[in-house]
């Protein structure tokens, strides 16, 4: 307890660390596993990946996701960042952090409380089917 609390402050920092570095691994895995295709499907190929990941571990990321927007956390959209400047070359730095956030934040306030999402969404987000949706929603209204 001693060194946890000395390394994380807490038994929670401890676990939104191991977390983070869960999702980070997994996003770095599926970014060199993926160099082919268009930058586009990569991208959402990757965020249904996360997705996937984030429902079978729904309890555990919802404290993460809370922990994250909470402390305002702004380290996870950057790892989308490269796969969007493969897709928007043209574009600077700013911009891409700014399309990063609104990918990601959509997911996480979704993810939060997926019941309510249902509800204002119709999108029952347990569904594959409608995660994919959601998906391509999101990413059609970044590509115009």
């Amino acid at each position: 307890v001693g060194l946890i609390n000395y390394h994380f402050q807490s038994k929670d920092n401890l676990l939104n660390a191991a977390i983070g570095d869960v999702m980070a691994e997994s996003i770095q895995e599926f970014t060199s596993a993926n160099e082919g295709g268009t930058g586009e499907e990569n991208l959402k190929q990757m965020l249904s990946a996360l997705c996937d990941l984030a429902f079978a571990h729904e309890k555990r990321i919802g404290f993460a996701i809370k922990r994250s927007l909470l402390d305002g956390d702004m380290q996870t959209p950057l790892y989308l960042v490269p796969m969007l400047k493969k897709i928007f070359a043209d574009r600077e730095e700013m911009e891409l952090r700014v399309m990063a956030l609104q990918l990601l934040y959509p997911i996480q306030i979704a993810g939060i409380n997926p019941s309510a999402f249902h509800v204002y969404s119709g999108l029952n987000l347990q569904s594959k089917e409608d995660r994919r949706r959601f998906i391509d929603v999101l990413m059609e209204n970044l590509m115009h």
